[in-house]
């Protein structure tokens, strides 16, 4: 029995956003957000704003998977710029060709064979580009497959009733009509809104996405919608499926915390409460349960739900996008949107504060978060610690429940009752030379257990209960008296109750049969 890396097939969701730049790395960091959080499998961006785009920047952007599968048009100066990645483990790109304001690629799919064309677009702003640019996709029309999807920021409107004033083009709408018919594409019809940028005054539909039949009949479920448009002003596209998520729901240990007000008074006032409990392993075990609960409430009060505050702020920011579609925003309701942005921005540096945490880099400072080795150590702990799929003979299984039952199964087969030792170890023959260690049984000292907390790293956590190792740091003078009991109490070998604070599952998982 072993583990692998299979999937049973691909998944094609695709992002597409206009971002306007990259250089932020709060900005990034909502862009990777998002990419986690619609569970992307292409990604396209424009405005980035970059110059130089490598593997690395890729993979801080939108993560490890699309590092080694991407196509960019560089940005000319702080001007424009466009990014297309895929997902290396359900599509790879066999074919790339940049244009002035368009890239197109070829992806195959990793299961399966399909295999189709995609073009990116960021249309320019001046009219005698707009008519270079449309030629520009005429001119690639011919070198693509008959599957054919065609998104991005046109920069352009197709009718009057994409935009909200009668400030109209109409000889540009009109070539870019001419354009549709001619490349006989179909327009992914819009769910639930009518723009996708904004300025609080205007509001315009120049993000859009264009396929052919072929395309339109190989995906025939596909929808597209646009979200919340967070920190830019524009609406990212998004088209969709679905998928569960999982989520850690125990105890975790803020590094950030004891930098706060009121935490070591929290601490302080949980941990001198009585507790009638004589045995010193269930005293501490009792003393840490009750200051992990008194610590999340008190965050909860004086931070909130970070994630939930996300949300609703991206909620929020959704309901001003929708609702200046139909009426003027007051300058009132304009102000709280901007603010809204700017608290995104802050509250997303504080989730890139927490995943850094769950890195366990600890050699990395909080202003170097971003950094790409912090993302691409953060995605090899994830991957590493899940599980997709184990072999059991012949059978893969996928879901939890059957993996729980052969994982059951295989070690119930093997775990029995030891059979009785028929010999042992003659230590007098071996003749080992004997050395004085009574020093190694002498009592725990307090200066003793002070240097070995002083040497675990601040944020790593020493134990399956959530601390870290700057909660015994910062509140060693709270906490002593009852360290110091249970050291002395387990050097006196006493060991009821001791399960309580030194418990753990290891499970040992085979990755090759022959292991």
């Amino acid at each position: 029995m072993y583990s692998c890396l299979i999937m049973l097939e691909y998944v094609c969701n695709i992002l597409n956003w206009n971002v306007r730049g990259l250089n932020n790395p709060a900005r990034r960091k909502v862009v990777r957000d998002l990419v986690t959080e619609t569970k992307a499998t292409i990604v396209t961006l424009q405005e980035t704003k970059l110059e130089i785009v490598d593997a690395p920047i890729i993979t801080e952007v939108l993560g490890q998977r699309f590092g080694d599968n991407f196509v960019i048009l560089p940005a000319a100066g702080t001007r424009g710029g466009i990014i297309m990645a895929v997902d290396n483990e359900h599509y790879r790109i066999s074919r790339k060709e940049v244009g002035v304001h368009t890239v197109t690629a070829t992806v195959q799919a990793i299961f399966g064979g399909e295999e189709w064309s995609i073009t990116v677009v960021y249309g320019p702003q001046e009219d005698q580009e707009k008519l270079q640019f449309l030629g520009e996709l005429t001119w690639i029309s011919h070198d693509v497959l008959e599957k054919w999807l065609i998104i991005g920021d046109f920069n352009m409107i197709l009718q009057a009733r994409d935009k909200s004033n009668d400030n109209l083009n109409r000889r540009l709408m009109g070539a870019f009509r001419d354009l549709v018919q001619d490349l006989q594409v179909k327009e992914l019809n819009l769910c639930g809104r009518k723009f996708t940028w904004s300025n609080d005054r205007t509001h315009t539909r120049i993000d859009r996405a264009f396929c052919t039949s072929e395309w339109d009949l190989m995906k025939p479920n596909v929808f597209l919608q646009a979200l919340s448009s967070r920190v830019s002003d524009h609406c990212p596209l998004f088209i969709a499926a679905h998928e569960s998520v999982r989520k850690f729901r125990g105890f975790k240990f803020e590094a950030f915390w004891p930098r706060l007000p009121g935490y070591h008074e929290v601490v302080a006032q949980t941990w001198n409460k009585p507790v009638h409990i004589y045995n010193p392993y269930l005293r501490l075990h009792t003393k840490l349960q009750r200051t992990s609960k008194a610590l999340k409430q008190w965050a909860r009060s004086l931070i909130g739900n970070n994630k939930v505050l996300l949300c609703a702020a991206k909620m929020l920011i959704g309901i001003f996008d929708v609702v200046q579609e139909f009426r003027q925003l007051s300058d009132q309701e304009i102000a709280l949107k901007r603010d809204l942005k700017v608290r995104f921005l802050a509250m997303t540096a504080v989730e890139k504060l927490r995943a850094k945490q769950q890195s366990r880099l600890t050699y990395i400072k909080a202003s170097e978060a971003s950094s790409k080795l912090f993302y691409l150590q953060a995605n090899r702990r994830r991957r590493k610690n899940f599980i997709q799929s184990i072999n059991d003979g012949t059978i893969t299984h996928f879901s939890h429940p059957d993996k729980m039952e052969a994982v059951h199964k295989h070690f119930s087969q093997h775990f029995g009752h030891p059979s009785p030792r028929t010999s042992t170890l003659n230590w007098d023959v071996l003749q080992l030379p004997s050395k004085d260690l009574s020093h190694l049984e002498d009592a725990f000292t307090e200066e003793e257990v002070v240097a070995v907390i002083s040497d675990i790293a601040a944020d790593k956590a020493p134990g399956p209960n959530g601390y870290i190792g700057v909660f015994f740091k910062r509140s060693w003078q709270v906490i002593k008296d009852d360290i110091m009991g249970v050291l002395n109490y387990f050097h006196q070998q006493h060991s009821q109750h001791l399960i309580q604070l030194n418990k753990a599952h290891m499970v040992l998982l085979p990755k090759r049969e022959d292991a």
